[in-house]
């Protein structure tokens, strides 16, 4: 009789133990309000950033508390991806975790910090995309915001159609740059960065003023040096990683 106790005990733990895990799975919550999307005014309409696969023009940064209050509305579509939401845990779930059995869920998004960006970054350099290939997508990245600075000034609206268009197809050749490069190492975090610094990178008032002083914001200097940059970019960063990944 004792070992058809002890028996039952031991299902019965184990039984706990199973339910405590299953619990102790991950599951999603709803991004909190300080998290940062990204607006595209003219749908009224917000956008997580890993939703933006290639380069949308347009967008400005904002939280997401923010964009509610304005009356914009989830992009439906991104909506749809669960981008809107994060890695959760139930309250056995937190207990596990509290207890060393489950690992710290690394979320985006912390609760005193807009976003956990920073974070990834630091992710990054030590474990995935090396230094020197970060040095270039901020180079990449400062000149999509000087791109960005155009598109936002009044200038932009005098060129020809031809013209935008071109300066277009130069600032999703270096998304798509950047893109590349995520993809070679298996960084996710890393278009999702390009973005917001593009998007913070193009409010900064002195890049703003280097712009204007430099290309007088649109100017034919400004193609001619950034197809030049691009046709370069992506020669040598493309033959690397051809490289990198023959070796």
């Amino acid at each position: 009789m004792a070992k058809i106790v002890d028996l039952l005990k031991i299902g019965l733990i184990g039984t706990l133990l199973l339910f405590f895990l299953g619990l102790g799975i991950k599951t999603s919550v709803v991004m909190p309000e300080h998290a940062i999307v990204l607006v595209d005014s003219a749908k009224r309409v917000y956008l997580a950033p890993r939703c933006v696969l290639e380069t949308q023009i347009g967008l400005t940064r904002t939280t997401i508390g923010e964009a509610r209050q304005a009356g914009l509305k989830p992009d439906p579509v991104c909506r749809d991806t669960g981008a809107f939401t994060q890695e959760g845990r139930s309250l056995s779930g937190i207990l596990l975790e509290k207890i060393g059995i489950l690992s710290p869920l690394q979320l985006p998004w912390r609760p005193d910090e807009s976003s956990n960006i920073q974070s990834g970054i630091t992710s990054v350099q030590s474990t995935e995309t090396p230094k020197s290939m970060l040095q270039n997508v901020h180079t990449l990245t400062e000149a999509a915001a000087v791109l960005q600075i155009c598109f936002e000034s009044p200038v932009y609206k005098t060129l020809s159609s031809e013209k935008a268009l071109e300066l277009h197809g130069l600032l999703i050749g270096i998304g798509n740059l950047v893109g590349a490069i995520g993809k070679h190492y298996n960084d996710n975090t890393l278009y999702m960065t390009y973005e917001v610094r593009k998007s913070r990178m193009s409010s900064d008032q002195e890049l703003k003023q280097y712009a204007k002083v430099t290309y007088h914001f649109c100017d034919e200097k400004l193609f001619s040096e950034m197809r030049d940059y691009l046709i370069d970019s992506e020669k040598i960063i493309n033959e690397f990683l051809s490289r990198h990944r023959q070796n």
